[in-house]
């Protein structure tokens, strides 16, 4: 389900017409598209989360650059989520337990630690990739309308009327 996602948004991005907003929605889809690998493969090793380093960096980039206040919050957020993948897992307190019982309750805490953040941050690129692809205001879309042509007419008749 998080590839079917990446594969709709991927189109919708791909018809952007300024190409700056284009490049770094692109950036975005591929963050996702790395996030979706670790929520759809059911074995994900410790290991394979480094292939979320460039991600970090790329949200740090986006960050700085951004100026509207609230996809800086969600930039934010989604730099804490990728961030916090990072950290330490509680492992080394179970590990070495003998009793069974608290070791696998241990297991899926130490999995949740990473699965989880993972999750929030698919979830939280999704929710800024759609609201910046519902951003663009709709002239910008569609070929000039016949509205526009007749406003700059009338446009240009006012001024002529001035001189």
């Amino acid at each position: 389900l998080p590839v079917l996602f990446v594969v709709i948004v991927s189109f919708w991005v791909a018809w952007r017409p300024e190409r700056t907003e284009r490049l770094r929605l692109t950036v975005v889809v591929v963050m996702l598209a790395v996030c979706s690998y670790y929520l759809g493969y059911p074995c994900v090793w410790e290991y394979h989360y480094t292939t979320l380093l460039p991600c970090v960096a790329m949200l740090v980039l986006l960050y700085s650059e951004e100026s509207d206040p609230a996809r800086r919050r969600m930039l934010a957020i989604a730099l804490g989520l990728g961030a916090s993948v990072f950290l330490p897992t509680l492992y080394f307190l179970f590990h070495a337990h003998p009793v069974r019982e608290v070791i696998e309750p241990a297991m899926t805490m130490c999995r949740a630690t990473r699965v989880l953040p993972v999750l929030g941050l698919y979830l939280v690129l999704l929710a800024d990739l759609l609201r910046r692809l519902r951003g663009i205001p709709p002239e910008t879309l569609a070929a000039p309308s016949a509205a526009s042509s007749g406003e700059r007419r009338r446009d240009k008749l006012k001024a002529a009327r001035v001189h």
